[in-house]
């Protein structure tokens, strides 16, 4: 459930699933191919980014999301030593009541804000025995791409094992 600005109104996720593959073919390489369907009752969209300015929330009672997604990726590890992946994900979206009213004479077309595509790349290197860093890239481009620029998140991060099966993060 999420709360908006008149009652708590649940979401309920009614189906989601999804098939693939995974493979490796060589060794350190590997691949997954997979794709899915989503159906999410009285979906939760936050308004406040569409609006530019505070926490608005869609009155989402009567939006019901329907997505197909599908998804590769390429992963490459060599001897523990250093990684690279790249991973893309396209979405195709179907909705009932795509447009909100948040105040009296203004509609929101929410589903221009949704990802039509993602796709994320990075690399990993061990630099001590038990220390890995990493850095990535992430883009997602919008259903509405007139109207919203795509989300660019560039991200660098550590990983440290403590003991044999405990490890600390940061990113």
């Amino acid at each position: 459930p999420y709360w908006t600005s008149r009652e708590l109104i649940p979401t309920y996720v009614t189906l989601d699933a999804a098939l693939g593959v995974k493979g490796s073919p060589v060794n350190g390489l590997w691949f997954n191919l997979s794709g899915g369907y989503k159906i999410t009752e009285n979906d939760f969209i936050p308004l406040g980014l569409l609006m530019g300015n505070g926490p608005y929330f869609a009155d989402v009672s009567d939006c019901k999301t329907k997505v197909f997604y599908g998804t590769g990726e390429l992963k490459y590890d060599y001897k523990d030593s250093w990684n690279v992946y790249l991973k893309g994900t396209y979405y195709s979206w179907d909705g009932e009541g795509p447009y909100v009213s948040v105040t009296p004479g203004y509609e929101w077309d929410v589903y221009g804000l949704l990802p039509e595509f993602e796709i994320n790349a990075g690399v990993g290197v061990k630099v001590l025995d038990g220390l890995k860093v990493n850095l990535g890239y992430e883009c997602v481009k919008r259903q509405d791409s007139d109207s919203y620029d795509p989300i660019s998140n560039l991200y660098a991060g550590a990983d440290y094992a403590l003991l044999k099966n405990l490890n600390v993060y940061a990113q």
